[in-house]
């Protein structure tokens, strides 16, 4: 068996009251937990309750709560038509949120300020609007934006902005039905009516008055009846259809005066008049004239108006002082913030200029040491190559002249010339010997070898060598830089390659003429030998120990080995050293 509703009511206000000598003390959670559409059914009893309970909560200080209940008490008044006092209550809000930065009850707060002043300036209702969407899609604040769309659809329509407020419309649904809002669907389905309505989509309106009413009639709250009775109203007088209009308009009226929604009996009754009027019906006409009359006596009122108007001329100046307040504060605290930048730029340029120092100074020493290390390791190599080249000298020179010198004699006292021969083709190959060993030794020399003397060492083998194979040489160099030095290794290895060419063509290509040039161009070395030679087939040649020697030398002083060579056209070879 279910409770009938009034007793579930008196059961809900037994839970809300404590006896606590002689007076009522809230239960103020519980009364903060009931819905919207419990206490917009029922402004006139609940008008009481908010008001005791923003008295309790500002005595518990409370503050959050009692912006809350000042919210809440705004809501009834606006529907009872107490437009100054739902102000008053709205703009304390504001105040109490602002002082505990509570910024998602501001963002509300702002929202139904806004929303309530279309009737009263539509542009300022805009404006609060703008700063209460701002504020809550900066804390992503979707809950409450899906009313605070809708309310700002509203004020768009109100400017004749059908499609803009469409669009607000529009995105205050699609939230609605994500979060399955039944409460808040209906609202936003009968807003996106009215526009249709409004654009002559008479059909359109009414689908979506059918869809919202079939929700509120599961809700079974008599407020809400009233609100879609309004609006199929308005839609069928509108699209010219009077007597649906005539017949939704009433049943607004008689619901609205069972509910209390004095604003929907007033404009329902209103509606009726015009429509009886227009019918030629006086008597109704006169009737509905005389209660639109009652009604909107109570929801227009000149003192109110005053009272109102002077509210919010006073919230505003207020902020406008607030603002200028926060504006100084902001001046004043970005010229400190500029002057300490101004300081930290100065200690960080000095800090840097320290740090620049230091490093440059570790740097400097670092590459001090470097040279130094480079410095002793040269002279240590110079000592190790005079070292060398004195062994060289003074030990295997000296055997070699030893040897040499002793085949010699013993090749003048051998009378009977048996071995005379031999002895003489050992005695060449100990002075060819002795000759190499000279070259190495002066190849390996700590003093730098200038380009000219390298070139003259070069010509000096070519022209032995020649006069020996009787082959004609042509020498050539261009040297624009005389004082350019070879280093120990280039040189050394630089010969030998020239060495091993000049042999070639005089010992197996069967040459009669070589030609040889050594030449400097932008900073580049560049020594060429060729021959007229018999030549080689560089593709099917089977390299040997020379050719490979070649290529390693010029490949360990980083330079580049060029040979050409063709059967019966002689061969080139040119090395290219930077």
């Amino acid at each position: 068996m279910t409770m009938p509703k009034t007793f579930i009511n008196l059961l809900l206000l037994l839970f809300l009251f404590i006896g606590f000598g002689g007076y009522a003390q809230f239960n103020l959670d519980s009364l903060a937990q009931l819905p919207y559409e419990e206490y917009v059914s029922d402004y006139a009893k609940y008008d009481g309750l908010f008001k005791e309970a923003i008295q309790q909560a500002h005595v518990e200080k409370d503050s959050s709560l009692q912006a809350l209940f000042l919210m809440r008490h705004a809501t009834i008044n606006y529907i009872a038509g107490k437009h100054s006092q739902s102000a008053s209550d709205l703009l304390e809000a504001i105040k109490i949120n602002e002082q505990i930065g509570d910024k998602e009850q501001l963002g509300v707060a702002l929202s139904l300020l806004g929303y309530q002043m279309w009737r009263k300036d539509l542009d300022k209702g805009i404006s609060y609007m703008r700063r209460a969407i701002s504020l809550q899609i900066a804390m992503k604040d979707s809950v409450q934006l899906m009313t605070t769309y809708d309310n700002f659809g509203v004020l768009k329509e109100m400017k004749n902005e059908l499609d803009s407020a469409l669009f607000y419309y529009n995105k205050a649904l699609r939230l609605k039905r994500y979060f399955n809002d039944t409460n808040g669907i209906p609202f936003s389905l009968n807003k996106i009516a009215g526009v249709e309505k409004m654009k002559g989509r008479y059909a359109k309106a009414i689908q979506y008055l059918d869809t919202s009413t079939s929700i509120r009639k599961a809700l079974n709250v008599p407020y809400y009846l009233v609100d879609n009775a309004v609006f199929y109203g308005d839609v069928y007088a509108d699209s010219g259809n009077v007597k649906l209009a005539i017949e939704h308009y009433t049943e607004a009226v008689r619901m609205g005066v069972e509910a209390k929604v004095v604003y929907a009996i007033a404009y329902a009754s209103g509606a009726l008049s015009s429509l009886y009027e227009k019918a030629g019906n006086y008597q109704d006409a006169l009737h509905y004239q005389r209660l639109y009359k009652q009604y909107n006596d109570s929801l227009v009122n000149l003192k109110s108006n005053e009272n109102y108007n002077a509210l919010i001329v006073q919230f505003e100046t207020a902020e406008k002082e607030k603002t200028i307040a926060v504006q100084n504060e902001m001046l004043v605290r970005e010229s400190l913030k500029a002057r300490n930048r101004q300081i930290w730029l100065m200690i960080s340029a000095m800090a840097l200029l320290v740090l620049g120092l230091f490093a440059w100074n570790r740097i400097k020493s670092a590459k001090e040491k470097r040279l130094q290390a480079i410095k002793k390791g040269e002279l240590e190599l110079q000592s190790e190559r005079i070292r060398i080249s004195r062994d060289l000298h003074d030990h295997i020179g000296a055997e070699l002249s030893l040897i040499s010198s002793a085949i010699e004699t013993q090749s003048l006292n051998d009378e009977s010339g048996v071995f005379s021969k031999e002895m003489q083709a050992i005695a060449e190959n100990a002075k060819y010997a002795m000759q190499q060993l000279r070259e190495t030794i002066w190849a390996i020399s700590p003093d730098p070898i200038l380009l000219p003397a390298f070139a003259l060492k070069v010509k000096t083998y070519a022209e032995r060598r020649c006069k020996s194979k009787n082959v004609e040489l042509k020498f050539a160099t261009d040297f624009p830089d005389f004082s350019k030095a070879l280093s120990p290794a280039a040189t050394i290895n630089l010969y030998r390659v020239a060495q091993e060419a000049i042999n070639n063509a005089c010992k197996y290509a069967n040459a009669t003429f070589i030609q040889i040039e050594i030449k400097e161009s932008n900073q580049e070395l560049l020594v060429s030998i060729k021959d007229n030679g018999v030549g080689f087939d560089l593709e099917n040649i089977q390299r040997g120990n020379g050719l490979a020697n070649m290529q390693a030398r010029v490949e360990e002083i980083g330079g580049g080995l060029e040979i050409k060579s063709s059967m019966g056209k002689g061969t080139g070879v040119k090395v290219q050293l930077i």
